[in-house]
């Protein structure tokens, strides 16, 4: 992120996202039979981190979700590449962007697409898209979202779509974040593993990124995550020489 707080959050490369985490180590030879060592067990070694690889495995299904996308806006024919694409949609809580698929797919082959499973529950949410860039006015309204999520089947907030933000825009996700009192149902964020991602990656770097930092502890709070809340404050306060905000 420059260093300048009005700069645009654009063309945004999120390749750097998708790493599990380190290799685990490679076990020790045996020791030689006689040897003291022999008879010990060998070391055991963690292995992979469950939670880096659910995280790589939903950054390659939104990276898939891309292409697809791409393939379906150049008018590809390949009908299991549409259904892939919904099914996608689906998973990721993209209903917004599978009924304007369905839409589509009816137009390019005068059919219904169908998948093998139901999805007339999830399609009932109600949900609130955002447009590619984020500035003050483009965010839901913060009473109807909250007035969704409180109904049955919840609400989404999709984030799928969003590939920037000026320096308003995030002020406003940060008081958006802030806006659901502590026992309050939250909407589902679809799609916003890749912005968060991103602004974490850019709270690391140099110049005045408060507003990013007011947003990722603005987003905790949202979740009730309170370890990652008060680590995230810690680093906060660390890198700005301030006492740390409290939950």
């Amino acid at each position: 992120m420059s260093g300048n707080p009005d700069d645009t959050l654009t063309n945004l490369d999120f390749s750097w996202l998708a790493q599990a985490g380190p290799e685990p180590a490679p076990a020790a030879p045996p020791a030689a039979p006689g040897h003291p060592e022999a008879a010990t067990a060998p070391p055991v070694h963690p292995g992979p981190d469950p939670e880096a690889l659910a995280k790589q495995g939903r950054q390659q299904l939104e990276a898939a979700a891309t292409i697809l996308s791409e393939a379906v806006r150049l008018g590809t024919r390949d009908r299991q590449a549409w259904n892939l694409l919904a099914a996608t949609y689906i998973a990721t809580g993209r209903i917004g962007a599978y009924r304007e698929l369905l839409e589509k797919y009816e137009h390019a082959f005068s059919a219904p697409l169908e998948l093998p499973f139901a999805v007339s529950a999830e399609t009932a949410r109600k949900v609130f898209p955002l447009p590619q860039k984020i500035v003050e006015i483009s965010l839901p309204d913060l009473a109807q979202v909250r007035k969704a999520a409180e109904a049955p089947q919840g609400a989404i907030v999709d984030f799928s779509g969003v590939h920037g933000a000026d320096a308003a825009g995030l002020k406003a996700l940060a008081k958006f974040f802030s806006g659901f009192p502590p026992n309050a149902p939250r909407p589902e964020c679809a799609g916003i593993e890749r912005l968060i991602g991103f602004l974490e990656h850019a709270a690391e770097g140099h110049g005045p990124t408060e507003l990013v930092w007011e947003v990722l502890l603005a987003y905790k709070r949202f979740r009730g995550d309170v370890h990652g809340f008060e680590e995230l404050a810690l680093k906060y306060a660390l890198k700005f020489h301030i006492s740390p905000p409290q939950f």
